[in-house]
């Protein structure tokens, strides 16, 4: 007796193998897409922003009491592209007293926002309140 073995030929492996189920071609289009969106979205954004210089918006968001005075919340926020270092920001009080403070803001990343917060000895109104931005460098 010999041990011969049919031949399988890859057409008859071939038909021995279930199709692909359909749900599997949904997930792999839907994981294709995500990632071409990504890769797109990406590669837009690094040629259409990565250029524009450091924009530095300024909002009071708040005046509250504090132990040492009263404490003005301000969120510095950078529209540009490129970061703000050591940003420096003065805010002064509008009233009689004119009382007014200055804060450095160590790194404003572009496309982002940084809080933080002055004292002052008398309780400034927050509608006149003058802000504006000092200086900053570029890292």
């Amino acid at each position: 007796m010999s041990s011969e073995q049919p031949d399988r030929n890859e057409a008859d492996h071939a038909k021995s193998r279930p199709p692909t189920p359909i749900l599997e071609w949904v997930a792999a289009g839907l994981g294709a897409a995500v990632a071409i969106f990504i890769v797109g979205y990406l590669a837009w954004d690094g040629l259409t922003s990565a250029d524009a210089p450091a924009d530095l918006v300024i909002r009071v968001d708040g005046v509250e009491a504090a132990a040492a005075g009263f404490r003005v919340d301000l969120t510095v926020t950078n529209l540009g592209g490129e970061t703000a270092a050591e940003a420096r920001i003065a805010v002064t009080a509008g009233d009689g007293a004119q009382e007014a403070g200055e804060i450095t803001f160590d790194y404003v990343p572009g496309h982002s926002s940084r809080r933080g917060s002055l004292l002052f000895q008398n309780r400034p109104d927050p509608a006149a309140l003058a802000v504006r931005v000092l200086g900053y460098r570029e890292p």
